[in-house]
């Protein structure tokens, strides 16, 4: 039987030099408007607490808790929808008294559930319904014998894969998707209770990755009696939240003495419950709204009859932070329709138009292509440089391991050659640097479990 007290260890953890330190990701290539999942790191380089607070636990365990990855505030790691995506943490054992301990699992579980009620007189009916996404078990730790190992204290680090195909976490009045993520502690067998155990909430974030830069704006025409409008969206209808998106249009005027009063747009979203009975709820809302003044209104080229020439205008939109992602599961629809109303002036008539589109979390890929090396100064002398080959039989040297001809090439040119090799290795070394990400940085021993 081996007996472990503690494998804590008194070294500092120090911060990633690229750790952000704001709660706003800013770096480039990275969408602002997404909520960063690393902690504000402290001035001083010391270790924060990452303990997941109170309201996270759904059960709780005097014994047991859970903590994040240094210097972040999520399990999450990597991007869901995208590429391969973990849970990372520490389950931390701190026990009074010895525990004989067999093995250690996770269990992460996602649920899509939906409850209202509806009355009639004095009676009242419940629907409700409930369909599991995923569950997952992994072990994580185990003894290292065939007996059970005592324990007093002990910190578990682990990293799980998640499922490709998980929605985000949603949460309204009627039906929710959430996830938990479950520690089961198996002891020595005994009357009492052979398990420990402590769940959590895990709330996971799906992320649509997009490469715009060859992708086609969206464009929708119509026509009524008075006016032809068309409008420009984002490619494929693709539209981020918690950001502004630029919507172009133009419209054109077909009967005299025509003009606009103003331009309402808005986001209705529609939400479809459903039970087990299959009986149905449907909610819907606006969110969203703005208002163009016929003042913000530009025209262009107007012709005579006192018939206005066409109308643009580039609207800013916002897209509230609280809109819920577009999501079709088993019994829980939500939809969105971008809604316009032009009201006219001259005409007792107002023109609506209604376009579906898709709201997610949007990251942009970039392909960055990298320029290439700077030459150097054309009359650089190497001798004033110290890094540099200086004597004539470093030089010389240096041409000779490089396969180069020292009889076709003056002594100026090989000064030239040896400060462009040099400044080349600096250029490649920076750019090494640049596009290291920062999860390779955190060398923590985290248990994979694929």
């Amino acid at each position: 039987m081996i007996t472990i007290r503690s494998n804590t260890t008194s070294n500092k953890i120090q911060p990633p030099p690229n750790v952000y330190i704001s709660n706003d990701v800013t770096d480039e290539g990275l969408n602002d408007s997404l909520p960063s999942p690393y902690l504000r790191s402290p001035i001083d380089g010391s270790f924060q607490s990452y303990n997941l607070a109170e309201s996270s636990y759904i059960k709780p365990h005097k014994n047991l808790t859970f903590s994040y990855v240094p210097y972040f505030n999520t399990l999450q790691h990597g991007t869901l929808g995208r590429s391969d995506s973990f849970l990372m943490g520490t389950l931390h054992l701190n026990y009074e008294k010895y525990q004989q301990v067999k093995s250690i699992d996770l269990n992460f579980k996602g649920y899509e559930r939906t409850s209202w009620t509806k009355t009639q007189g004095r009676t009242k009916f419940v629907y409700s319904g409930e369909h599991i996404i995923t569950n997952k078990h992994y072990r994580i730790w185990s003894s290292p014998t065939k007996d059970e190992t005592e324990i007093l204290n002990l910190d578990v680090p682990f990293k799980v894969r998640l499922p490709y195909d998980l929605p985000d976490t949603l949460k309204t009045h009627l039906g929710e998707v959430y996830y938990s993520l479950r520690a089961i502690v198996n002891l020595k067998g005994s009357l009492i209770s052979s398990t420990h155990t402590v769940e959590i909430h895990c709330p996971l974030k799906r992320t649509l990755v997009l490469d715009n830069d060859n992708s086609k704006l969206y464009k929708f025409h119509g026509e009524s009696e008075s006016i032809t409008y068309t409008f420009v969206l984002p490619p494929a209808k693709n539209v981020n939240i918690g950001v502004y998106i630029s919507i172009p249009m133009r419209i054109r005027f077909l009967r005299p003495g025509i003009s606009i009063e103003r331009i309402e747009l808005a986001i209705k979203t529609n939400m479809k419950f459903r039970c087990n009975t299959n009986n149905t709820c449907r909610v819907s809302k606006r969110s969203g709204e703005a208002i163009i003044p016929r003042q913000e209104l530009q025209y262009l080229n107007p012709i005579t009859n006192n018939v206005k020439g066409d109308c643009t205008k580039t609207i800013s939109f916002w897209i509230p932070r609280e809109t819920l992602p577009t999501y079709y599961g088993r019994y829980i629809t939500i939809s969105h329709v971008l809604c316009i109303k032009i009201i006219l002036l001259g005409i007792e008539r107002t023109v609506h138009i209604e376009e579906s589109i898709n709201i997610a979390n949007i990251l942009k890929s970039f392909d960055v292509e990298l320029p290439p090396p700077p030459a150097p100064p054309r009359f650089l002398n190497p001798k004033a440089f110290s890094l540099y080959l200086t004597t004539c039989g470093d030089r010389i040297n240096y041409l000779v391991q490089n396969s180069v001809d020292s009889d076709s090439i003056s002594f100026e040119d090989r000064d030239v050659e040896a400060a462009a090799a040099f400044v080349t290795q600096l250029y490649q070394s920076h750019i090494k640097k640049r596009t290291q990400s920062l999860s390779d940085e955190i060398s923590s021993p985290y248990l994979y479990d694929g």
